[in-house]
């Protein structure tokens, strides 16, 4: 209890600190692992996972924006054996794990300046470090498509009628790299759903190839930095809470904090019920609900949904900050699910039907 309660007064205390304009590319609450860090990729219950992520924002009454996210990933756990002679053989985890994946953004608008298409290969070479710890490095080249638009010219009578000129742009397809890097300590088993581990932290840096974000650029990826932070506390057998924050700087700084809560009880094809509450610097008030769906057997599939909806705390003057917008996320993959008669990381968390 201790600990959440300093992360949440850490939390606020950023938060007051940072007087923080917000960031035109991302404002929303959620992304997936792999657009928020490359080290995230294979960071998943099971050897693979797929996600989908649909971003709905408005800016004013006649701007939309439409942001689509696709992810897949696949990791490879390298096993040894160990001759302990008279015949006795017994098999061992390496330490080494390597994760590749696929990471595709689809953004269209109304406003063609906000618009492009970017696909990356991810790669992530993951050390198991101490006792239950792990390091993770992940990079992802790619590609993104910038499409053209044309000049515009206009007169303002607000201006004293002076020509304000907008240069357009050529279509564009552009190298790019993203690179990132993880740790972290006390590998869960049964409520790794939401992070693997009980505590990660982490560092990225998108779009390496570009310059930092200008109001005088046309509005394509810029260059940015993420630090994020998590902490998964068991409450006790059927509930847990992931207090979380992130920083972004992309030629304006975006802080985000909050607390997803999750509900931890078997019922028919239903195993987790998620509530999240997060905050923004852009004046943001982000509820999420979520849960999960899972299929028979205890070696089985899962399919994770989530919703989350904007509230906005006041007017929005600034051109970055949305209105109002929303979020659907799935994602499927194998999981494993605890029985009544399984330690799972502590006899607190086994479950009765």
């Amino acid at each position: 209890m201790k600990l959440l309660s300093s992360c949440l007064v850490v939390s606020f205390l950023l938060m007051n600190q940072l007087l923080t304009a917000q960031s035109v590319l991302y404002s929303q609450y959620r992304r997936v692992d792999m657009a928020l860090n490359p080290a995230l990729t294979g960071m998943t219950p099971g050897a693979w996972q797929a996600e989908a992520l649909w971003q709905n924002r408005s800016f004013g009454s006649d701007t939309t924006q439409n942001t689509y996210l696709l992810q897949g990933s696949y990791r490879f756990d390298f096993r040894g054996v160990s001759d302990k002679g008279y015949g006795l053989r017994i098999a061992y985890e390496d330490k080494y794990s390597i994760a590749i994946g696929v990471l595709a953004e689809l953004r269209r608008a109304t406003n063609y300046r906000e618009q492009f298409t970017s696909a990356y290969g991810s790669v992530a070479m993951q050390m198991k470090t101490g006792r239950n710890g792990i390091l993770s490095i992940g990079a992802q080249p790619g590609f993104f498509m910038q499409p053209s638009y044309y000049p515009v010219t206009t007169t303002s009578a607000e201006l004293y009628n002076d020509t304000i000129y907008m240069p357009g742009t050529p279509k564009a397809t552009k190298f790019d790299v993203n690179a990132g890097i993880l740790y972290g300590q006390g590998k869960m088993e049964c409520w790794n759903d939401d992070q693997l581990y009980k505590f990660q932290i982490g560092l990225a840096a998108g779009h390496l190839t570009e310059p930092w974000m200008r109001d005088s650029l046309p509005r394509v990826p810029g260059r940015e930095i993420r630090a994020h932070a998590s902490y998964l506390w068991e409450i006790n057998r059927t509930w847990g809470a992931i207090p979380s924050l992130l920083f972004q700087y992309a030629d304006e700084k975006h802080l985000q904090a909050g607390v997803s809560m999750i509900y931890r009880k078997h019922f028919s094809y239903l195993d987790r019920i998620r509530g999240a509450l997060f905050y923004q610097t852009t004046g943001h008030l982000t509820p999420a609900l979520g849960m999960r769906f899972y299929w028979g057997n205890r070696a089985t599939y899962g399919l994770d949904m989530e919703i989350s909806y904007d509230i906005s705390l006041h007017d929005q003057q600034p051109y970055g900050w949305h209105s109002r917008g929303f979020e659907i996320s799935l994602k499927f993959g194998p999981i494993s699910r605890c029985w009544s008669a399984d330690p799972c990381s502590g006899a607190y968390q086994h479950e009765s039907y």
